[in-house]
């Protein structure tokens, strides 16, 4: 049942202050708040409340202080006092007993446990007076003296519910100590059961660690190992990881590009087919701009060099499909692009050569016609005619056809050449005076007196003096002089030392420029096929050159200085021979004699073949192809009178050529004499011509001497084997770009 009557609560603290009062209330009571004493003696005084109920430590005046002055006080000493304390310490009773409280509630309390004791301290109100009676006491607790003026029934109170709360907080404690025993006993197992659970995840994590650490140095290394150049980056283009590769190409280190835009150190351009084009990488990362299969990128590094490459970029997905990266992967393809190029140039060039080889034959056959006819005719003519210079400069001008046909077939197919004795003086004359027809620049030729014979293919070391005295003159765009210089050297053992080719005497041409030089990295290079440094040139010149000079078991060298010009230094191996090349005078050709079948697919070549040897006292027999010439053979040598010599065209178009023929002669005579021709100089056969069966060649175009002379020797030695030292010169069979 709820009692009446008025309470005043004493509590600094707002909130328990509020809770306090909600449960009075509850109760049946009416309750007032005062915030601290000095406010609660005040109210006390107004409302004249049935009981105090305060708080002990507050500010302005504490508990004590505040139940003291009530207990003074005449007209409110009647007031009962509960105070709210933790009964932390046993001076707490005796101070609360020296104010004159009438009872202790231990705080945190019980709400039941506080409305009990209200109700006995509002009951003990209505006791006798003369159990009110107050008596001075002096108590001494620890060395401190307290004097309690309370009567006995307060101070009984004020003990008893002091036992009560220590007895309420000693059950509390049992309780307490109970729970905490559960509690602790249910935390060792919890604890045990959590430590496994650790133990075993603290070993799931050390194998996933270890996991990660190896496939982390197994990804490193994987980096570090390929070629291609890898980039990863986060969404916003900051470089996260660069390899080793991407490093070289784009010049930046790992250690500066890692948190720099990725725009900062890759730098990209499309190669457009009209120059120029940019990409942006952070295009790329926005996938604005995508780059086709076709596309052409260009990696400019830090140092400014450029370099083609093949670009690749793929996102990074986390588990929920977001992108959170990109990688990017670059290949350079620079190397690839340039074989590819040159794959292109050299399937050019064969299909010019085949065009070249095919021109030459049939412009050789034009020009043996017309030196042959033109031999001829000097013939009929003495020297002292006016007709036989014109013949002669007619025939010079056939021979320079021919040089320039050579040319043609050595510059776009290759092959060995074909020499004979020669002195290179006027060839390098006649280079020189060729080359710089309608130039600015003047060619000075210093020719040692008793230069040494060399043993060259005339057409062939023609062209060489050719591109050198070319290559002097683009050097001086603004004009000046070349100077060429041939004289004799030693080289190797007591001779000039650091030329790599074998010891011995050596004809040395030297072509000299005082134009722009070359820079010192390309000096080395010069000779490679393709390599130029002219906006317009093939790279194949000085390429043919070297070549041609090693097939003649010489040498090209090259010395330059940037501003000061280029010196090239040509060495040919000096003939071991002292015979002087000289030209048998016109009107001393001797007359032959025998008989010789001549076969040729062109009916121009074989009719003044056949008039040829006809005048120079040869039985001629003519025929078109292999097969008639197997034949013609054949028939004369069961008639008793076989030809003594065979003169075969080597290419028969849709017939047997005389490679295939020779062959089937072999079988029919194993000691048959044939000299083979062709207006394909290059030929293999043409350089080896022994190793097919033949004893003798002769070059399209060739004149009435040069015929003569590979008959005369062929037929004057019938009986003896075709051996390497008979008839011919010796071959050389590679070709001018075998690599070196």
């Amino acid at each position: 049942m709820k009692r009446s009557g008025e309470i005043l609560i004493v509590e600094d603290s707002a909130l328990q202050a509020k809770r306090l009062k909600r449960l009075l209330e509850q109760n049946g009571y009416v309750a007032h708040i005062a915030v601290n004493g000095r406010e609660g003696l005040a109210l006390a005084k107004l409302y004249r409340p049935s009981l105090v109920v305060s708080d002990i430590i507050m500010p302005v005046m504490d508990g004590y202080e505040m139940c003291r002055t009530l207990k003074n006080d005449y007209d409110l000493s009647y007031l009962p006092v509960i105070l709210l304390t933790s009964l932390s310490n046993p001076h707490d009773v005796f101070l609360g007993l020296e104010s004159g409280a009438d009872s202790y509630v231990s705080k945190p309390y019980d709400p039941d446990s506080l409305l009990a004791r209200i109700r006995a301290v509002l009951d003990n109100v209505h006791l006798p007076q003369e159990d009110e009676v107050r008596r001075d006491l002096d108590v001494f607790l620890s060395g401190k003296r307290y004097v309690i003026s309370s009567s006995r029934r307060q101070i009984l109170n004020l003990l008893l519910s002091t036992y009560q709360d220590a007895v309420e907080q000693n059950q509390k404690l049992r309780e307490m100590r109970g729970k905490l025993v559960t509690l602790n006993e249910k935390l060792e197992k919890l604890v045990a059961e959590r430590t496994a659970a650790l133990s075993s995840e603290i070993t799931e994590r050390k194998r996933i660690e270890e996991a990660l650490a190896s496939e982390k140095e197994r990804l490193s290394v994987t980096l570090r190992s390929i070629a291609d150049g890898v980039v990863t980056t986060s969404t916003d283009g900051t470089v996260i990881l660069m390899n080793r590769a991407a490093e070289d190409l784009t010049g930046w280190p790992a250690e500066y590009a890692v948190g720099k835009s990725v725009a900062t150190v890759v730098h990209l351009k499309r190669i457009e087919p009209n120059g120029g084009g940019h990409v942006e990488m952070n295009s790329i990362l926005n996938a604005a701009e995508m780059l086709g299969v076709d596309d052409q990128i260009m990696l400019r590094s830090r140092d400014g060099s450029e370099r083609m490459v093949d670009v690749a970029g793929t996102p990074v997905l986390d588990q929920a499909n977001q992108t959170v990266g990109m990688v990017f992967v670059f290949r350079d393809i620079t190397e690839k692009r340039r074989m590819e190029e040159e794959l292109v140039k050299a399937q050019k060039l064969e299909s010019l050569g085949v065009l070249a080889g095919g021109i030459a034959h049939d412009f050789n056959n034009l020009l043996t016609a017309i030196l042959g006819n033109v031999s001829l005719a000097k013939m009929h003519v003495r020297p002292d005619d006016k007709g036989f210079g014109r013949l002669v400069e007619a025939e010079k001008a056939s021979l320079r056809a021919k040089d320039l046909t050579q040319q043609l077939l050595t510059f776009s197919k290759g092959g060995a050449p074909v020499k004979k004795m020669a002195a290179i003086n006027d060839i390098l004359k006649d280079s020189a005076r060729f080359a710089l027809r309608g130039s600015n620049v003047r060619c000075d030729v210093a020719i040692a007196k008793d230069l040494w014979l060399v043993e060259i293919d005339e057409g062939q070391i023609s062209q060489v003096i050719h591109n050198l005295i070319i290559n002097a003159d683009q050097a001086m765009p603004e004009g000046g002089v070349i100077r060429v210089v041939a004289q004799n050297v030693l080289l190797g053992q007591d001779g000039d030392q650091g030329i790599p080719v074998e010891p011995g005497k050596y004809v040395k041409v030297s072509v000299m420029d005082n134009g722009h030089g070359i820079a010192p990295e390309n000096v080395t290079k010069v000779f490679d096929p393709y390599f130029t440094t002219k906006a317009k040139g093939s790279g194949l010149g000085l390429a043919t050159s070297y070549s041609i000079l090693k097939n003649h078991d010489g040498i090209i060298t090259v010395d330059s200085e940037i501003g000061r010009g280029s010196t090239f230094q040509v060495y040919l191996p000096a003939s071991s021979t002292n015979q002087e090349a000289q030209e048998r005078p016109q009107e001393m050709i001797l007359r032959g004699n025998g008989s010789v079948l001549v076969m040729d697919d062109e009916e121009m070549l074989r009719d003044f073949v056949g008039d040829l040897l006809d005048y120079l006292g040869y039985e001629v027999g003519l025929a078109a192809d292999g097969q008639e010439t197997i034949e013609a053979y054949s028939k004369a040598k069961e008639a008793g009178k076989p030809f003594d010599c065979v003169l075969m065209d080597l290419t028969i178009p849709g017939g047997m050529g005389g490679k295939e023929a020779i062959q089937i002669l072999l079988e029919i005579d194993p000691e048959v004499r044939a000299i083979v021709s062709s207006g394909y100089s290059d030929d293999p056969v043409m350089a080896d011509y022994r190793r097919y069966g033949f004893c003798g060649v002769v070059a399209k175009p060739y004149d009435a001497e040069q015929l003569r002379e590979v008959l005369s020797k062929v037929i004057r030695d019938k009986g003896q084997a075709c051996s390497a030292s008979q008839i011919g010169v010796p071959s050389v069979p590679s070709s001018i770009f075998k690599a070196r």
